[in-house]
């Protein structure tokens, strides 16, 4: 049997938030954003969405987060709005761009959302896969759990160290905050891509940060070495957990245990579900009948995953990942208006996460 890491009695998290909660943000209309997605947030994606612009439609309650990249204007994630509006708020969003010359995309969006754009004609491109966990019956025990038991045990033994972060009324404290910097510094120099992606890729772990757990994990001495927030997704009753930093000389075990950790507490405070993220070009790959998926361009994407490999551990994030046992996979995808929308969407895409060019890989 797996041995979950147990919440002391002195550290009760607080309850999830909830729509009086204020938001520790400064975008534009910021409570209105909050409680968008305290409506209608469904895709991990949303909460980090909510400081771009905001794509609006008469009639509808919510938006649709998008970024522009030259000719293309990218929604990203979900439309915030009810699932019944969603069709409606894409029409607008793609006839909005088109009247402006610009292309429309989407990305990453749920399998839910693919299904429901493929009857407006957008084509799906399968990105990867994001696993989920059905926390209330979720119990990693038997062989398939073996890798995790080993890596608890091997934080156990090296003394590694747990934590929740302490607060300031909602926010965590500025002491918190400056140890979780200078993790965040180590881990960036640190990256096989060598450059610092943008928008999707932008670590922002702070913004919004009312709404979010975070959690932290030490080595024997008491440095700080590993660092993971969670969001929440209040239309699945779950929380996301992103941003997990790393020291380059993370112990053996300590990511592993961290992330148990916060399971073990989200659990306890009622949620239902949690994800670790997304696997890009997870293998293999899984068939989602609802959604227009072309299997042309999946197979021209993934035929680059070899080369992408040189910069992205795809198969060692998917181990990760799946230790936990995972209760079941959502695939997650590119939405676009056209198939001969591609190279315009590719080009849009390159602009917007690597600004200086893939010469910024190194």
């Amino acid at each position: 049997m797996l041995t979950r890491f147990r919440q002391p009695q002195s550290q009760v998290l607080p309850p999830a938030p909830t729509l009086q909660k204020r938001p520790a943000y400064t975008a534009p209309n910021a409570e209105v954003r909050w409680q968008w997605h305290q409506q209608f947030g469904y895709n991990p994606s949303s909460l980090g969405a909510l400081s771009a612009e905001i794509f609006e439609q008469s009639g509808i309650a919510g938006g649709l987060p998008y970024h522009a990249a030259g000719r293309v204007w990218i929604g990203t994630g979900d439309p915030l709005c009810a699932p019944t509006e969603q069709a409606e708020l894409l029409r607008a969003f793609v006839g909005q761009a088109r009247r402006l010359g610009k292309v429309a995309i989407l990305l990453p969006v749920t399998a839910r959302l693919a299904a429901v754009a493929a009857p407006l004609g957008f084509t799906a491109v399968c990105l990867g896969a994001t696993p989920y966990l059905e926390l209330q019956s979720w119990s990693p025990a038997g062989n398939s759990g073996k890798m995790l038991r080993d890596n608890l045990n091997a934080a156990r033994r090296l003394g590694i160290q747990l934590e929740i972060a302490p607060l300031e009324g909602t926010e965590p404290t500025p002491a918190f905050r400056a140890e979780c910097a200078a993790l965040m510094g180590s881990w960036q120099t640190s990256r096989r891509a060598g450059t610092l992606l943008s928008w999707v890729f932008e670590l922002d772990p702070f913004g919004w940060s009312a709404g979010k757990r975070y959690f932290l994990a030490r080595d024997a001495g008491g440095q700080a070495v590993v660092f993971l927030s969670a969001s929440p997704l209040p239309a699945r009753g779950g929380w996301y957990l992103e941003d997990f930093i790393r020291h380059p000389n993370t112990p053996s075990g300590a990511a592993a245990a961290l992330a148990a950790y916060a399971l073990a507490h989200l659990t306890e405070s009622g949620a239902s579900l949690a994800t670790l993220g997304a696997v890009p070009l997870c293998l293999p790959r899984r068939p989602e009948p609802q959604a227009a998926s072309s299997a042309t361009l999946e197979a021209l994407l993934y035929a680059a995953r070899p080369l992408l490999s040189r910069w992205y551990n795809f198969d060692g994030l998917r181990q990760f990942k799946n230790q936990f046992r995972p209760s079941f996979w959502e695939n997650e995808y590119l939405l676009l208006p056209s198939k001969s929308a591609l190279p315009s969407a590719a080009l849009g895409l390159l602009r917007a996460t690597l600004p200086g060019g893939l010469r910024t890989l190194g």
